[in-house]
């Protein structure tokens, strides 16, 4: 037990599970005055001496593994998402061209001939 070895009497030790917040205020009632990453390290070590060989190499095995597995899922997600966003874009694009050009959803064009634009009585005028 870490807190035999580092001689912490029985008072002031660790009641808690070994969180971050329960070492702290374990240092400040004078038990042990480490980290977190500190304890796991020192208790991975103190379980090797006690005959658990090779935990702390089949521990880091594992976060390895599974930091690698996180890291291929976001980088999946990031490309998913940049391929939406992608896509949208496109689609605006398309909506934007398809605007300027005049075409309606039916196939109809907005643009009207010059004819189409006068009025009633300009129209007869301009044909004679």
């Amino acid at each position: 037990d870490l807190e035999d070895h580092e001689g912490i009497p029985a008072d002031k030790r660790l009641k808690a599970p070994p969180t971050s917040g329960a070492l702290k205020e374990s240092a400040a009632k004078g038990g042990l005055a480490m980290t977190i990453d500190e304890y796991r390290i020192q208790y991975l070590d103190s379980l090797e001496k006690d005959g658990c060989k090779g935990l702390a190499e089949f521990l880091f095995d594992c976060i390895a593994n599974l930091y690698k597995r996180r890291t291929q899922i976001m980088e999946t997600q990031k490309q998913k998402q940049e391929q939406r966003e992608q896509e949208q874009e496109q689609e605006q694009e398309q909506e934007q061209a398809t605007s300027e050009a005049g075409v309606v959803e039916n196939g109809e064009t907005n643009e009207r001939s010059e004819d189409e634009l006068l009025l009633p009585q300009e129209l007869e005028i301009a044909q004679t």
